[in-house]
This record gives structure tokens, sequence and C-alpha cells, in this order.
């Protein structure tokens, strides 16, 4: 059954994107996704937040086990999260568990990083390799932070102070790599300044050249020393709201400076130390540094701990206060910075959708850009009941990739060098061994009929495989995929890769792009589906679907075994809407409407079952164009895409069913199809 709900929103850009299960994807990035997922592990609440686009605030763990004692750290760690939180931001405490790079952290993670205490590494940058590659915990520094939540997507991270130059810097040449972590890494951290056991002079000057951006958050641009509240050296600015740091920071990414920002916030004025009592302690535990040798990483530590120690405890106690300040803090800045990024995206995309409106649609050969791969797909005989053993069964070599299965299915479908595919393959280097399955893949594409004038070669790389073991039933069990040659696609060169080149910048790690509109109720919906989702399920891919939609208004939504679910929302005109003048007004209408997946029999592999459902409702709309006059699309008109979608989707199935009946990754029996065969009809009566 056919649903509508209306809905105030932008005039979007009159494109498509068929995705599985909402993520964000071209083709060439599916699988090799994957790498960063296996690197990054996401708690629920951190995975939650980056995919609703809610703001988050990254926290480090070496205060955890360096910074402080057992429990006093336990108890900080949990009080500063509970702080973020408050304060409006999702916190994500990164650490390295069991040389897995974690970010967001269970109460549990967190309670054994702080007994571990010094026993786990302090991890700066240098170090991540060796941690991950050993299996060991190690706790992250500012600079380790810094990277990891930038690759996470994490944009502000809060934390104690930073480190800087050391004294006697010019016998030592001891400098932390949080200063030039800064100078590469665009994440703004939120601190109480420099260490005042460090030369915070030598430690500013440095951050200048590496072209840091410095300030106070305050009434003036005194920087803060960490304990004390001034340092007697002052930022390039001050800051007063954190409205106005979030857009600092957005400037920064907008125009890619690739280079941090340090904001200073005094510690407050109860919690502050005296000056000349902190400053006798820095000053005898200094000079036992020395005595003793204590230098690089240990060196902080040694000093934080011995100045606790010549205070009675009180170091301690301004510590724990002004890391929560700082969260606090951290925490508006990342919500503001949120609230403008949502802002920056809604304009950008109504300005897109208003210049793209006129573009004529076009009637020329479909152009696919992806990746092509070598499948090599081994497959049981008999049950895998147990892993870490052999089993009999059958090895094939076939061509795949998801790109060059929807470039040949469109070609058996459509007819003959009527599509043209863009890829890369590899290319044997003199002297290296020769690399037999690009020449192999390039001649096989051309005698299946797409154009393989624009696959390049390219000189040193491998050709992707895709090694993949199957269960007796034909259902993947594990797979290696080989896939780094794809960041070498010429996609720029292409004006019709627009679309998807958005999509794979929008994407991040792999979630959906989350533009929150108003709330709506999709319990109308939900018995379209019975049987097939759980309500739940499918309420939230409406939320989802309604998110993506401003982006791309019309959405293929593959469910696997499910079936497909087809979400469209197009312009209307609304009487109760009408302006000056008499002109109407316009409301976007939102039509869902979900479609079952047919029993198969006799399936022998379902890997590119999805793919030939994509080439036929590519094809499918590209004819139907011819339905539409003018230079509107057929999606673009309700009424005749509606009307058609019944076939498309009848098409698309029956496409995917003979492809899981064969062992190839598209069915050749796909040029004999009804759809096919009508298209061969047509293109007759044209002649």
């Amino acid at each position: 059954m056919l649903r509508a709900v209306s809905s105030r929103s932008l005039r979007m850009v009159p494109s498509t994107l068929l995705v599985g299960r909402l993520t964000v994807s071209s083709s060439l990035s599916t699988r090799r996704l994957s790498t960063l997922s296996s690197t990054l592990r996401f708690s629920d609440e951190v995975k939650a937040a980056l995919d609703q686009k809610k703001p988050l605030v990254a926290l480090e763990s070496t205060i955890i086990s360096h910074g402080m004692p057992y429990p006093a750290n336990y108890e900080t760690a949990i009080a500063v999260e509970k702080v973020v939180r408050d304060n409006g931001a999702v916190p994500a405490t990164i650490a390295i568990i069991e040389g897995q790079i974690q970010i967001g952290l269970s109460q549990e993670q967190i309670r054994h990083l702080a007994k571990m205490g010094r026993e786990a590494v302090k991890a700066s940058r240098r170090d991540l390799a060796v941690v991950m590659a050993k299996k060991q915990t190690g706790a992250t520094t500012v600079s380790a932070t810094m990277l990891l939540a930038h690759r996470a997507g994490i944009s502000v991270f809060a934390t104690g102070g930073i480190g800087g130059v050391h004294r006697g810097y010019e016998d030592t040449m001891d400098a932390s790599a949080d200063l030039t972590e800064l100078g590469r890494t665009p994440v703004a951290v939120v601190c109480a300044g420099v260490k005042s056991i460090l030369d915070i002079g030598r430690t500013l000057e440095f951050l200048e050249t590496q072209g840091v951006t410095v300030a106070t958050y305050g009434s003036t641009p005194d920087f803060p020393a960490f304990f004390t509240r001034t340092s007697g050296f002052q930022s390039m600015l001050n800051i007063e709201t954190p409205k106005e740091a979030a857009e600092i920071i957005a400037a920064n990414h907008a125009v890619n400076l690739q280079s941090g920002i340090v904001i200073g916030v005094p510690i407050a004025k109860e919690d502050a130390m005296d000056d000349a009592l902190v400053g006798e302690a820095i000053n005898v535990a200094v000079k036992e540094s020395i005595e003793q040798g204590i230098v690089g990483k240990e060196s902080t530590p040694f000093l934080l701990k011995r100045v606790n120690e010549l205070t009675g405890g009180n170091s301690l106690k301004s510590n724990i206060a002004l890391v929560k300040q700082n969260a606090s803090i951290a925490a508006k800045i990342a919500k503001d910075l949120a609230a403008l990024n949502m802002r920056s995206q809604t304009r950008s995309y109504s300005t897109s959708a208003r210049r793209m409106k006129h573009t004529q649609a076009t009637s020329g050969p479909i152009m696919v850009i992806g990746g092509t791969v070598v499948d090599i797909t081994s497959t049981a005989s008999t049950a895998m009941d147990v892993l870490h053993s052999s089993f009999p069964g059958t090895t094939r070599h076939t061509l795949g990739g998801v790109g060059r299965n929807v470039a040949e299915g469109i070609s058996l479908i459509h007819g003959r060098n009527d599509v043209v595919f863009v890829s890369v393959v590899g290319e044997s280097k003199k002297g290296e061994t020769e690399d037999m399955f690009g020449p192999w893949l390039k001649n096989a594409i051309a005698q299946r009929g797409a154009d393989s004038s624009e696959i390049y070669p390219v000189p040193g790389a491998r050709t992707a495989t895709y090694t993949a073991i199957h269960d007796a039933s034909g259902n993947l069990v594990s797979a290696i995929a080989d896939m780094e040659i794809f960041d070498l696609v010429p996609i720029d060169k292409y004006e019709l890769a627009v679309m998807a080149k958005i999509a794979r910048e929008l994407m991040g790690h792999n979630k959906p792009v989350s533009v929150r509109s108003s709330a709506h109720d999709y319990s109308e919906f939900l018995h379209d589906t019975r049987g097939v989702l759980k309500e739940s399920e499918y309420a939230d891919l409406l939320r989802d679907a309604m998110d993506l939609s401003q982006l791309i208004p019309t959405l293929f939504i593959k469910l696997g075994a499910k079936g497909v679910l087809v979400f469209q929302r197009s312009e209307s005109a609304d009487d109760s809407e009408k302006g000056k003048g008499g002109q109407e007004g316009h409301s976007d209408v939102t039509w869902c409407k979900m479609f079952p997946a047919h029993k198969v029999e006799g399936v022998q592999n379902v890997t590119g079952a999805g793919d030939s459902f994509v080439a036929s409702v590519v094809t499918s709309i590209h004819n139907a164009e011819k339905l539409v006059s003018g230079s509107a699309t057929v999606l673009e008109d309700p009424a005749i895409f509606w009307d058609q979608l019944d076939g498309i989707i009848h098409d698309g199935q029956a496409a995917a069913i003979l492809t899981m009946q064969t062992h190839e990754s598209i069915s050749p029996a796909l040029e004999k199809t009804v759809q096919a065969e009508a298209l061969r009809r047509r293109r007759k009566l044209l002649q």
C-alpha cells in the first residue's frame, strides 16, 4: 500500500541513489570502509551520536592511567563523562584496549584502565602502531587522542592541559608531540592551558610556528597556566562564548587548514592554587627530575605526582576541578558547532537544489563509476560446524566488483555499448611478478558489452580481489577484500560522478547523512510491513530515510531477504500556503512503499543479487525518461514514477532472482528477461 505524509522542507536535487540499509556509499567504497571499521571500534553511544550528528567531545585516557592515583582517576573519569552529558554532548573517551582502538569506553573498561595505572602504555602518535600490533592496552595522550578523534569524525576534545616545551629545552630538545600534532590535526583542544611545569613562553612560540590558533576562553587574552589562572603570557585573542568558539572551529574546517586550535580555559578562582606555592613545588620537582635523569614521556607524570605530594594533595583537587570545567565548556562548544554544521548543510543543500533544478535530463549512455574485482569464491560442500579447519568444496574465479557487476547487468538488459564503465586495474612494473588479473578483467568486460575504454591500468598497483568463503547454503561466512587500488579511480574527471562524490564525502565512517527535520508520526505506515520488519526497525528506517531524502529525494532501500523499501520526497502545491497575489505555496509530500522479497528456489549464491537489482532499476529509470516531456525527469513527476514503480521493482527482483540461481556475479540470463526483450523491440521500432 502506498502512503504519504506531508512535511515542510527544502526543494531537493532531482537525483536518486540506491542504497542498502541506508548506508550512503558509492560502489567504490562500500567494501573498503570495512578497513576503518575494523581499526576503530565505537561504543554504541558514540556510534549513535555519529549517525545522528549529535555533538561529541573526545576525552583522553592518559589522565586516567598516568595523571591520578586510583580510585580518584576512575571517579574523575566517570564524573567528567557525566559533565559532558549534562551539558548536551556525548563523551567519547579514547583508549587502546588489548590492541583495539576504542572510541568510547564502558564503565568497566574505564575501571580496568584506572586500576592498571602506569602498567598501561602511555601511547602518543608514535606508539599507536606498536601498541596495536602487540595487542597491548594503551592510554592515549593528547596527540594520539587528537589523531584518533579526527579519524573518528570528532572535532572537539577536552583535557586537563596540553604538553609543551620542557624546561631546559636548549639542552634536552625535549618537546611534547602534542605541539606538532596540533600543527597537523584539525581538532579543537579545550584545556587549562599548558601545564605550568613546562616552559610556557617557548611552548606558545612553538605553536605559533606550527600555525596553531591559540585563544583564551574568558574576558581577557591572558593565557592560563594549568593550576593558576595566568601565566604572564597572552593568547592571540580571547573568546567569551561557546558560539564564538564554534564559529572559529567551523571557519577552520571551511578553509581546510588541517591545523588544530587551542582554547585555554583559566581554572575557576575558587579552585586555583597560590602562584608562589605551586611555583616553589614545581621548581623542586623539576630539580629532582633532572637529578634522577627523568626525561621523555615519563617526565610529565613524575612532575605532576611530585607537585601533588609537595602541595599536600591540593594540586590533585585543582586538577580534577579544571578537567570538569573544561569538559563542561567543550560540551557547550560542541553543541553550538553541531548546530552551525546543521544550518550550513541545510543552506548548502538548498542552494544546490535551486542551482540544479533546471539541469536538462540526459539521454546518452549510462556511466557507472566503481570497482572491478576478481571474485574468488570457495563454497563448502559440507556443514562448517567448527572454525579454524579445512572443508571439502569448490573454488571459482569470476568477474566481480559492485561497479563492474552493475555495468554488466545494464549492458545485458539495456544493450551492448550503452554503458560506459570507469574503473582501474593493476599493471605489473618491469621485473615484478605479472598481474594477470588486470588484462583479463579489461578484456572480459569489453567482451560482455560494456565500453571498457575508461578502465585505466595503474603501474605497480594490484588488481582488486575479493576472496570469499561460503557455507554449503551459499551464505557468506568470511572474506578478504584487497581494494586499495580504488583510491586511484579518476573520479574527479566525470561530471556524472558528482552525486557519488557528495555521498562519499558525507558518509564519514559508514554513517548516513543526518539533517534532522521536524518529527513525524510514522505509525500509519507500520502495518504495510507486518511480518517483514519489526515496527521499531521500520520506524528507524523511515526516520533515517526522511533525513537522507533532504539530499537525495528518491531512495531505493535494499533490505536483503526482506525486500525493498521505496521512499520519495516530492514537491506539491499546497492551497493552504497560497502567498500574496494568489500564488500557490509548496510543501513536500513524502511517499513510501514496501515491496516484500519473493521466495527463491535453487539459490547458488547471493553475492550479486543486489547488483542485478540495481542494474535493472537504473535501466528502467533511464528508459522511463522518454515518458516525460521537457526538461523534467521521471523522478520529478510522482504520478509517472509511482505508476511505473511496480513494474520497475518487479523487473529488478526478477533480475536479482536470476543471479541468485547462478554461480556468476551477474547472470547471463539477464539478456533474455522480459525487460531486455521489451527494450530490444522498442529499439527496432525506432530504427
